[in-house]
């Protein structure tokens, strides 16, 4: 849609939050998690399904998934609600996590990504792997991270890009051991490296013509994914922006007269005024104020608060 073609593909929905609240009810012992409905339907086909579909959710505007972790999710729901990006400006810091290594973290979130349908969510974690896995460093994968890819059918493409990273800087550091263990401790990996070698071209053997996944040109159609498929499906819910009061007021609307509003529902120490504004749409009157949460609060909701009254 006009105004958001530089977002990058990889940022959340450009979309109005609206005013409807539902709750994501997260692993075994639940993690409650209170998102605005517009959005997290936007960006994935799985919570559409659920929130605006026949299901029983539908009614009751609350989703039980107990076999997802929450802090993955958490991962998630940190992305949902990052500002979108342009084209031309950087990924989001990768996500850490005191118990898995970098590249293990970035492989559960893809899979996350992949079971709730969240296109953009996917992108991201494939920059984020290749931004980790690239031409200038010698980043060795992961122990735990190998298991788990080599494990899913389903992650051919990653799978490929790995093996050819590994090739790559395998021919080229002096140092091979580490990457000799990682192979030995892998018999999947050392059949997929032996083929990798044997389908080089004669004029590969030198190191320096060894090719890095990331340098050939639509890498990921060569092995079966479409990106630009992803590409239009994560931005296809996009709606035009429109700049008042000197902030960002997402979606289509009627905008009118500016005014300042109070934040008489937020302790001062709770937090700061990032941006005001005052919108209408299809009738009726809402006032938003965006914070910079500075201190704990107690729902995830929050992070935006919405106040809507009739017009």
């Amino acid at each position: 849609m006009a105004g958001t073609e530089d977002i990058s593909s990889w940022s959340p929905p450009v979309v109005a939050f609206g005013t409807d609240f539902v709750i994501v009810l997260v692993g075994t012992e639940p993690q409650r998690f209170c998102v605005h409905k517009d959005l997290i339907c936007a960006c994935s086909n799985y919570f559409n399904s659920a929130y605006n579909g026949s299901f029983a959710e539908t009614q009751s505007g609350v989703i039980k998934l107990p076999d997802l972790e929450p802090k993955l999710f958490n991962l998630f729901y940190q992305w949902l609600y990052s500002p979108a990006r342009k084209v031309s400006e950087p990924l989001y810091q990768r996500p850490s996590d005191n118990e898995l290594h970098p590249d293990e973290l970035l492989l559960h979130l893809y899979r996350l990504a992949d079971y709730l349908l969240v296109p953009g969510l996917q992108l991201l974690v494939i920059e984020q792997l290749k931004e980790t896995f690239s031409s200038v460093e010698p980043t060795i994968p992961s122990d735990e991270f190998v298991s788990l890819l080599f494990a899913d059918d389903q992650l051919r493409f990653m799978q490929t890009y790995v093996l050819k990273h590994m090739s790559f800087w395998i021919s080229k550091c002096e140092d091979k051991d580490a990457w000799k263990e990682l192979i030995n401790n892998h018999s999947m990996v050392a059949l997929g490296m032996a083929t990798e070698f044997a389908n080089l071209n004669p004029i590969h053997v030198d190191a320096l013509e060894i090719i890095h996944p990331s340098k050939i040109a639509d890498f990921e159609a060569t092995v079966g994914l479409s990106l630009t498929g992803l590409q239009v499906e994560a931005r296809k819910k996009d709606c035009e922006p429109a700049e008042i009061s000197g902030g960002k007021v997402l979606g289509e609307f009627t905008v009118s007269q500016v005014e300042t509003v109070l934040m008489y529902d937020f302790p001062p120490a709770r937090g700061k005024v990032l941006r005001q504004f005052k919108y209408v749409t299809q009738g009726a009157e809402h006032c938003s104020v965006e914070v910079e949460v500075t201190t704990p609060m107690p729902r995830s909701s929050d992070r935006i608060r919405n106040r809507r009254r009739s017009s």
